[in-house]
């Protein structure tokens, strides 16, 4: 039995909690803040030269987080992170990686970490990334719509 409590109030059970998340996706209002969000930190996480450890954590942090429009991904346990191919005990070490690099913070006693602004971060360019490129392919598939 599933039983989470935290600031969403009580849900039990597989059926009621996707229920739940069903709906809260549905009725959400997404704003165009919202949206350049979302797309300038995955363009920034596209440019940037991350393990594949820390690519993984960072986009289990963002799906947790903006899917839900909050700032804030709650992970109660370390061993959480095995969801998204990072075992306990390499995910402590990553984690302290991202946030040396100034990519992601983390509450004392973690279990809710934050996404920081990307103008922040300190996480090396990949060698091979071209923005100009890149606006060239966005603007061809764009108008494959």
């Amino acid at each position: 039995m599933v039983n989470l409590e935290y600031k969403y109030g009580n849900i039990t059970g597989k059926s009621e909690f996707l229920g739940e998340l069903t709906h809260r996706i549905q009725s959400r209002t997404i704003s165009n803040e919202y949206i350049h969000n979302t797309l300038f930190i995955k363009r920034e996480i596209l440019q940037r030269n991350f393990t594949k450890r820390q690519l993984n954590i960072l986009l289990f942090l963002f799906e947790l987080s903006y899917m839900f429009n909050n700032e804030e991904a709650i992970v109660p346990y370390l061993q959480d992170f095995e969801l998204c191919g990072v075992s306990k005990t390499k995910a402590k070490a990553e984690i302290d990686k991202l946030v040396e690099m100034n990519v992601i913070e983390v509450s004392d006693n973690r279990t809710i970490y934050r996404i920081k602004n990307a103008f922040e971060w300190k996480a090396p360019y990949n060698a091979g990334y071209n923005e100009g490129r890149l606006q060239e392919i966005i603007i061809t598939n764009g108008h494959n719509t």
